[in-house]
């Protein structure tokens, strides 16, 4: 609830994702900032919000984009805790839920978006290996 209160969360480094959100959607048609930033894609950790932001902005407002993701951000973690639980124990339990207490927690504050993300996909790729090892051992 408080992500939607305001146009800006306080969040650290969130004002720096949506500028570079921004530079990675519009800036090779922006005269001035194409002359200053040329897209360089590696293969580096942190593409998390890189990837998918760009074609968010297309159709949404810069700051309900910005907001989304970081909604993602504290949903991908439960979501994979909450699978990992179920495969691990062959059953549904509310007590997975409980992530959900430390979700808003210092490494969202400080904005570690990406880490969050891959985190939640992490235990999400866990959670299917361990349901899937037996059946499907590729």
């Amino acid at each position: 609830m408080p992500l939607f209160l305001v146009d800006v969360p306080p969040v650290l480094d969130n004002p720096n994702h949506l500028a570079r959100m921004y530079v990675l959607a519009f800036g090779a048609q922006d005269p001035i900032l194409s002359r200053m930033y040329v897209q360089h894609w590696a293969i580096i950790p942190n593409l998390a919000i890189d990837l998918v932001s760009p074609e968010m902005l297309k159709f949404l407002p810069i700051y309900l984009a910005g907001r989304l993701v970081l909604a993602a951000t504290l949903l991908m973690p439960l979501l994979g805790v909450s699978a990992y639980h179920r495969a691990a124990f062959r059953v549904r339990s509310y007590w997975s839920l409980a992530t959900g207490l430390t979700a808003y927690n210092a490494l969202f504050l400080l904005g570690l978006v990406n880490f969050l993300l891959s985190l939640g996909m992490a235990l999400l790729a866990a959670a299917a290996w361990l349901r899937w090892r037996a059946s499907h051992p590729v």
